[in-house]
C-alpha cells in the first residue's frame, strides 16, 4: 500500500475537517499524559503485549509513555502530511521489530476514541459534534493505515533479509569436496563482505574480537560503508560488550541518546546497529541497517 500525498483526500479529510480539529485541539489534548499512561497500562494488562515489554526498565517505559503523549498531540496537528507519514512508517517498522502485532496496536487505539468521545460529549457544542467526530475517526484510521504500511514493509524486508542471509551462508559454507575448511576468521570476513551486497537494508557489516587482555574489542573486518578503525574498551552500556556478556542480540538505535559515540557518529548513514554474539564468547558481529 503506497500512501501518497492524496491520503487525506482518500480518507475524505478536507481543510474544513482539519480546521474543526484545530479549533478544538486544546480540548482534545487535555489529559494527554493520562491517556498515554492508560495506553500502556492497557498493553501491559494483556499477556501477549505485556511479554514484549517484560525486560524494559522503568526509565525505558517512561520514555515510551512520553513518546505516546507526544504522538497524540502531534497527530492532531499533523494533517497526515508527508513528514508525519514517514515517521509513522518508522513507528510501524519498530512495532514489527519489537514483535508487537498490529492488531494489538489497533485495539489499543480504542482508548483514543473513548477519550475523545468524552470530550465531544461534554465539551463540544452539539452543532459541531458530529462533524468533529467524523474528522477524528478518519484521522485515527489514517494514522493506523500508515503504521500498518510501515509494519508490512518491515515484514517484507525481514523476509528478504532472511533469504539474503541464507544465500550468503550457503555460498560461504559450500566448501568444494576435498578442499580444506576455511578458518572461522575467513568465514566471518566472507560473510561480512557478502551481506551488504546481498541485502538491501544492510549498509555495513563487520566483526570484532576481544584484545589480548580481554578488555578491548578490536574491529577486524568491516564491509560496506567505510569506517575508521575501532577499538572499544570495556565500557558500561556499550552494546557490543552487552551482547557478548549477556549472550543475546542487542539492537541499538543511532538516535538513542544513551548510545556510545562510535554509534552516534553513524547517525547520518544508518538508523540502527544490530550486534549478534556467537562462538566461544569472544566475538561479536555488528550489522548496521539502513
Amino acid at each position: 500500500m503506497e500512501t501518497t500525498s492524496t491520503l487525506p483526500n482518500f480518507l475524505g479529510l478536507h481543510d474544513s475537517d482539519f480546521q474543526f480539529i484545530e479549533r478544538y485541539r486544546v480540548l482534545l489534548e487535555a489529559e494527554t499524559g493520562a491517556l498515554a499512561h492508560d495506553f500502556y497500562d492497557y498493553l501491559l494488562s494483556h499477556p501477549i503485549t505485556a511479554a514484549v515489554f517484560r525486560d524494559f526498565s522503568r526509565a525505558r517505559l517512561d520514555a515510551l509513555i512520553q513518546k505516546q503523549a507526544e504522538h497524540i498531540s502531534s497527530l492532531l496537528a499533523s494533517h497526515l502530511n508527508k513528514s508525519w507519514r514517514e515517521s509513522m512508517r518508522k513507528l510501524g517498522a519498530l512495532h514489527h521489530r519489537l514483535g508487537i502485532e498490529p492488531s494489538w496496536v489497533a485495539g489499543a487505539y480504542i482508548l483514543y476514541w473513548r477519550h475523545w468521545q468524552k470530550v465531544l460529549q461534554n465539551q463540544v457544542p452539539e452543532a459541531d459534534r458530529n462533524a468533529l467526530r467524523d474528522a477524528l475517526f478518519r484521522l485515527l484510521i489514517g494514522d493506523l493505515m500508515v503504521q500498518l504500511d510501515g509494519y508490512a514493509r518491515a515484514s517484507r524486508e525481514t523476509d528478504a533479509d532472511r533469504l539474503a542471509l541464507f544465500d550468503v551462508l550457503l555460498g560461504v559454507l559450500a566448501v568444494p569436496e576435498g578442499a580444506e575448511s576455511p578458518r572461522p576468521e575467513a568465514l566471518l570476513q566472507q560473510i561480512c563482505e557478502a551481506l551488504p551486497r546481498k541485502s538491501a537494508s544492510v549498509r555495513l557489516a563487520g566483526y570484532v574480537v576481544s584484545g589480548a587482555m580481554g578488555d578491548v574489542l578490536t574491529l577486524e573486518c568491516m564491509a560496506g560503508l567505510p569506517l575508521p578503525a575501532l577499538q572499544l574498551p570495556k565500557t558500561a552500556g556499550d552494546p557490543c560488550w552487552e551482547a557478548l556478556e549477556c549472550g543475546r542480540t542487542v539492537i541499538q538505535s543511532v538516535e538513542d541518546p544513551r548510545a556510545p559515540e562510535w554509534i552516534k557518529d553513524l547517525h547520518s548513514r544508518v538508523e540502527e546497529i544490530g550486534i549478534f554474539p556467537f562462538g566461544d564468547g569472544d566475538r561479536a558481529l555488528p550489522v548496521a541497517d539502513v
